[in-house]
C-alpha cells in the first residue's frame, strides 16, 4: 500500500519591511562594537555615580557597619550652610577670572 503524506505546510517568518532594513544594515554591527565601550563606560562611571547618590541619603561616618537613612537631609543641611555658598561663590569667582 502506496501511503501519500499530507504536505506539511512550513511558515516562514517574515520580518516586516523597517525590522529587515534595520537587520540588513550597518547598525547591529556598530551596536557590538560600541557594546564593550558602553560596559566599560557603566562599570567605571555609571555605577559609582549612582552609588554616591545613594550614600548621600544616608548617615553614615564611614566606619560603622550602620547607615541611618535620612533621604534628602544631607542636601537639606547642605543648601543651609553658609561655608556651602561661600565655596560656591568662591568657585563661580575663580572660573570667571581664569
Amino acid at each position: 500500500m502506496n501511503s501519500v503524506r499530507p504536505a506539511v505546510k512550513t511558515t516562514t517568518f517574515h520580518l516586516p519591511g523597517v525590522w529587515r532594513r534595520f537587520w540588513a544594515s550597518d547598525v547591529p554591527t556598530a551596536i557590538l562594537f560600541l557594546l564593550p565601550a558602553v560596559i566599560i563606560m557603566g562599570v567605571f562611571n555609571f555605577y559609582p555615580l549612582a552609588d554616591v547618590f545613594r550614600l548621600s541619603l544616608f548617615k553614615w561616618d564611614n566606619l560603622a557597619p550602620v547607615q541611618t537613612f535620612i533621604g534628602l537631609g544631607n542636601y537639606s543641611a547642605l543648601l543651609q550652610s553658609s561655608r556651602f555658598w561661600n565655596s560656591l561663590f568662591v568657585t563661580f569667582k575663580y572660573t570667571t577670572v581664569v
